[in-house]
């Protein structure tokens, strides 16, 4: 269960203030390990697919390595920083090595599965199937 404190502040503290405050307090529990970010991914039947869909722009499709073991999605990749020198005054843009790790619902095709990465959105269509049934012959 997650127990989120309230910090006893003035009430001119800013929105941004308040929202960077709650994302560095929950924010360990997103993170899959140490120093790698995960983006924000959703996953959603549609029709006879599991469609996951993962928000990260900046990238190019050759960024991004995609596996699937067992039930479990793993799409892992970087997103490279801008080089150029600046002095921030807000900085929520994460940068780096991240990981989204998603288990699916049920047992997928790999062979028929598609990726594309469009307008900063990665989509993977992964075709469902029955798991293999091992038949049960009668011995006389």
């Amino acid at each position: 269960m997650t127990i989120i404190t309230r910090k006893n502040r003035s009430l001119s503290g800013s929105y941004t203030e308040t929202r960077r405050e709650i994302i560095q307090e929950v924010g360990w529990q997103v993170r899959a390990r140490p120093g790698i970010w995960c983006p924000l991914t959703d996953l959603y039947e549609s029709g006879r697919n599991y469609v996951v869909a993962v928000e990260i722009a900046g990238m190019q499709m050759e960024g991004f390595d995609i596996t699937v073991e067992d039930k479990t999605l793993i799409i892992r990749g970087s997103r490279p920083e801008i080089p150029e020198r600046r002095a921030f005054h807000l900085m929520e843009i994460r940068f780096g090595k991240f990981e989204s790790i998603v288990t699916l619902p049920g047992h997928v095709n790999i062979d028929s599965a598609t990726a594309e990465y469009s307008e900063g959105f990665l989509k993977i269509v992964l075709p469902i199937t029955q798991p293999n049934k091992i038949n049960i012959e009668e011995k006389d």
